[in-house]
C-alpha cells in the first residue's frame, strides 16, 4: 500500500510520507488543507496577509481544537475513574464481611 501523501497548499502540491496508515494520513492533509482554507478565507479580508500568516493561525486554530478535546478527554478519564471507584466502593459494601477502607 503507498503511504505517501499529497497535500495541496497555495497551489503548491507537497508529498509526504505516512507515519502509520495512509487512509488516516489522508485525512489528517485534508484536515490541515481546510483549516488553512478556512484561516486563508478568514484572514482574506485584511490587507498584506501572506502564507506565514495564513499557516500559522492554521495551526493555532489546529491546536485550539488540540487542547479542546484533550481538556474533553481529561474530563472524561476523571469521571470514568470517578465512577468506578463508586462502583468499586458499592460491590465492597455488599459483600458481607468485607472490609471497608
Amino acid at each position: 500500500m503507498d503511504r505517501r501523501v499529497t497535500i495541496e497548499l497555495f497551489g503548491q502540491n507537497y508529498t509526504f510520507e505516512a507515519r502509520g496508515e495512509a487512509r488516516r494520513a489522508q485525512k489528517v492533509a485534508e484536515f490541515v488543507q481546510q483549516q488553512v482554507k478556512e484561516a486563508e478565507a478568514a484572514l482574506d479580508r485584511l490587507s498584506g496577509v501572506n502564507r506565514v500568516a495564513i499557516m500559522t493561525q492554521a495551526a493555532l486554530n489546529i491546536a485550539d481544537q488540540y487542547m479542546e478535546l484533550k481538556q474533553v478527554h481529561e474530563e472524561i478519564l476523571q469521571r470514568i475513574g470517578d465512577r468506578s471507584s463508586e462502583l468499586v466502593r458499592m460491590i465492597d459494601k455488599s459483600i458481607p464481611g468485607k472490609a471497608t477502607g
